[in-house]
């Protein structure tokens, strides 16, 4: 019993670190080795991330907000929750994609603090889209019933940052570690192992179930099955380019890498899931 009970604590000390790692909400502070060790919880911090998105965007719906005012409320949201962190590793990256540059060039290029032009037009298009799609999605009647619609939200923002957070696991766990001492190499060996991976299956799978029964609620069978399929899909997509991408230019994966994973996953699930729900609404 108490090899479970220290277990646990583990756990919950790393859970907080994670927190504390991926977002600006003050937990306290836990090392960055407890962090990697609840690595595979991460689908939980999307939970918590689209949690108090979907708050933040439920007032906007309450207070009459309209038009891409609603959007860039949502960046803000999202800017301020995350910190950011993500954002600088997608811009990062951008900049090596840009650059069509592979091994020692783009790994300079990655550590350049400067931003390059590749960078700052990633950076508009991730915010003209984020924008558009928050404004459609909350465009449509699914989120605007009461009760009903308010757990709806917060089941499909939440599905789109469970599925980004866990971008980064897939990302970290399936590409080699930095061949440095960077941040993100003891979260790729702690990635890596057999047992983080099953748990994070677990764990991942769980958080789905959990979110699934309020969109089936709101928006019926065929809206859960095209929500599910449509941020499946997004987040299958984003990670196998991020993935090959960055071992055919690095050999590895980084910080920056996930960040990368991150924010394409959230993006292109938010675009996909904007046009997919509109589209099952006309039908």
């Amino acid at each position: 019993m108490k090899g479970f009970t220290e277990v646990v604590r583990s756990l919950l000390r790393g859970f907080k670190g994670l927190i504390s790692l991926l977002t600006t909400i003050p937990v306290g502070y836990s090392s960055l080795q407890e962090a990697a060790y609840a690595f595979h919880l991460v689908p939980l911090v999307g939970l918590v991330e689209g949690l108090l998105i979907a708050i933040a965007l439920y007032a906007t719906l309450l207070l009459g907000v309209h038009g891409l005012i609603v959007g860039s409320l949502y960046l803000v949201a999202h800017v301020l929750l995350t910190g950011g962190i993500h954002l600088d590793g997608f811009a990062d990256y951008s900049d090596v994609l840009g650059s069509r540059s592979s091994g020692s060039r783009a790994q300079a290029i990655l550590k350049e603090p400067r931003r390059g032009s590749y960078a700052i037009i990633a950076m508009v298009l991730n915010m003209v889209l984020s924008m558009v799609s928050v404004h459609q999605l909350l465009s449509t009647p699914f989120f605007t019933t009461g009760l009903e619609g308010f757990l709806a939200l917060v089941a499909v923002v939440s599905f789109v940052y469970v599925v980004s957070a866990e971008s980064m696991f897939l990302t970290l766990s399936l590409a080699p570690p930095e061949p440095y001492e960077g941040m993100a190499k003891v979260f790729s060996v702690e990635a890596s192992r057999l047992n983080s991976r099953l748990a994070n299956v677990a764990v991942y799978t769980l958080t789905l179930a959990l979110l699934s029964p309020p969109i089936l609620v709101a928006m019926g069978f065929g809206g859960l099955a095209l929500t599910l399929a449509s941020a499946l899909l997004a987040q299958a997509l984003s990670v196998l380019f991020t993935l090959r991408d960055s071992m055919g230019r690095l050999g590895f994966a980084n910080g920056d890498v996930a960040g990368f994973s991150y924010e394409l996953t959230r993006v292109s699930s938010l675009t996909v899931l904007a046009v997919v729900l509109g589209w099952y609404l006309r039908v």
